[in-house]
Formats: structure tokens, C-alpha cells, sequence
């Protein structure tokens, strides 16, 4: 029997946003807001001048419910999986114990400039209410989807979310509709996107690129002046788990100093890495391999 173990933060966001419209509107002085239109350009061509913002107008909750039965089913279709179980992070985000490893800026210290759609709590309620969902406390549903496909090879993790290419397995990508295989000591190249160089990988190797690059979505701050194109001269040719390892940790000594750096070091290590064994962050990994 093959199960495909689902990252239900990517359909919680996923669904919300799908149950919204984006309006946006003229703010006056005493804050009302006219000449409503879903384009922005179609305000400026009305030769207006004023504060013009963008709000969510929401549709009928029925719009997210079909929104995640279709995502699960599809995900189900997809990878011809006998049995779904979903990973949903508690609501309770302070809970997550990276937000007290976070010490050089504050983990996802940045999301509230993104905003979160409006359907979002409502969104989470439908999930977490399902039989088959799993609430994850303390950590993220990310970690528990780790460690769900090491403790199960022919299982599958089915996500977005290009971290989780870390832990070795099978992927399922919701967007591409693929299944890939992550082993480690992984690997990484270079992929160009609308003219630009992006850079990808899996295993152990991706992580290490990661604590290169930071992750800006997390509010992550890696090296500076390490984009795609370095972290890859750097890395691509480094072989085995440990020589990466000590490249990276290296780098940060190089640049921060030996104490700052080492420290550093760890910090991002425990932001960044996806756990494989229940609530053992990458210290007590790294000592075991």
C-alpha cells in the first residue's frame, strides 16, 4: 500500500486564495473607498489621483471547499496512491521552535508584509476537522512530512515547497504534477527561468546550498553575495556529505569569524533544516552521519 503524505499548508494558502478576489479601490481622505475595479491600471485610466489600494473581496466559502477537495483529489489521482494523510501546522505559529532559534532576525519576520488571504482561518478549520488530517505542534507540518517519507521509502511528499527536496524520498510537486526522486548526498545545477539563473537540487547538497543562498520567504539571511551562479561554482564540485558539510561551515568562518561564524552556522542550520527523525535538529543529525 502506498501513501502520499500531503503538505496541507500549501493547500490551506492555496484554497483561501482561490475563495478571494482582489479588488481594488480609490481610498479617500475619511477612508471610504470608491471606484471599486479588479484592475489597477483600469483606475489609473480614469485620471483619478489618489491613494489606490488593494483589498481581498471574498466569494462563497463553497469556492474553498471544492478548491481542496479537488487539490486532494488530484494529488490522490496523481501519484495512484492508496491512502492520504495531510500535515497541518498548529495555528498557534509561536509554537514552532524556530522562532527561538531565530536570533539573528526574527523567522518569518517578513510574512506580515505579504498579508494572508481572508478565508485563511476558516480554511485551516475545514482541515484540521478532516479525518485525515494530523496537526503538527511544536515544529511544522514540513518537519512531520520529513520524517514521514524517511520512516516510509515508498511513501510519497506531496508539496510545493522546494525545501523539502532536502529530505531523501519521493516528491510530488502540485504545480508540475511530477514525481522526482531525492537521495543524498544529493546534487544541484543551474536552471534558467525568464532569463535568469535559478538554481535547484535535492539531498543533503541542497541543504547546504540553501545555507548559502538564505531563503527570503522565511526572512532566512544567507552569505552575502552568494546568488545561484556562486553557490553552484562553489559547491557543484564538492563530493560526499561531509566535504560539504565543512565547505559551508568554512564559508561562515571565512566570512563572519570563527566565533560568529560557527554560531551563524548553526542558527541557519536549525531555520533551514527539514527534520528526519522526530524533533532531532540538524546538530544531532550531523553528529549520528
Amino acid at each position: 500500500m502506498t501513501t502520499v503524505y500531503i503538505d496541507g499548508d500549501v493547500i490551506k494558502y492555496q484554497a483561501a486564495f482561490a475563495g478571494q478576489v482582489t479588488q481594488y479601490g480609490l481610498e479617500e481622505p475619511d477612508g471610504i473607498i470608491v471606484y471599486t475595479a479588479t484592475k489597477k491600471k483600469l483606475l489609473a485610466s480614469l485620471g483619478i489621483e489618489g491613494n489606490i489600494i488593494s483589498y481581498p473581496e471574498p466569494m462563497p466559502f463553497e469556492v474553498v471547499e471544492q478548491k481542496v477537495t479537488s487539490m486532494i483529489t488530484r494529488i490522490m489521482n496523481d501519484t495512484g496512491a492508496d491512502k492520504g494523510i495531510v500535515f497541518l501546522t498548529d495555528s498557534d505559529g509561536s509554537l514552532n521552535y524556530r522562532h527561538q532559534c531565530a536570533v539573528t532576525h526574527p523567522y518569518k519576520g517578513n510574512r506580515k508584509l505579504i498579508g494572508d488571504p481572508f478565508w485563511k482561518k476558516a480554511t485551516y478549520e475545514l482541515l484540521k476537522a478532516m479525518d485525515n488530517t494530523i496537526v503538527v505542534s511544536g515544529r511544522e507540518a514540513d518537519d512531520a512530512l520529513g520524517c514521514a517519507i524517511t520512516s516510509d521509502p515508498s511513501g510519497i511528499c506531496a508539496s510545493i515547497d522546494k525545501d523539502l527536496l532536502m529530505v531523501p524520498g519521493n516528491h510530488y510537486n502540485f504545480t508540475s504534477r511530477e514525481i522526482t526522486k531525492s537521495s543524498d548526498p544529493g546534487d544541484i545545477w543551474l536552471a534558467e527561468k525568464s532569463g535568469a539563473k535559478k538554481l535547484k537540487g535535492h539531498g543533503f547538497k541542497w541543504f547546504c546550498a540553501q545555507m548559502l543562498l538564505g531563503d527570503p520567504v522565511d526572512n532566512i539571511v544567507g552569505l552575502h553575495g552568494y546568488g545561484p551562479v556562486k553557490t553552484h561554482k562553489v559547491l557543484s564540485s564538492v563530493e560526499g556529505q561531509f566535504a560539504n558539510y565543512m565547505k559551508v561551515q568554512n564559508l561562515y568562518i571565512i566570512e563572519l569569524g570563527k566565533e560568529q561564524g560557527k554560531q551563524r552556522f548553526q542558527e541557519n542550520a536549525d531555520l533551514l533544516w527539514i527534520q528526519r527523525n522526530t524533533d532531532e535538529r540538524f546538530d544531532q543529525w550531523i553528529r549520528r552521519h
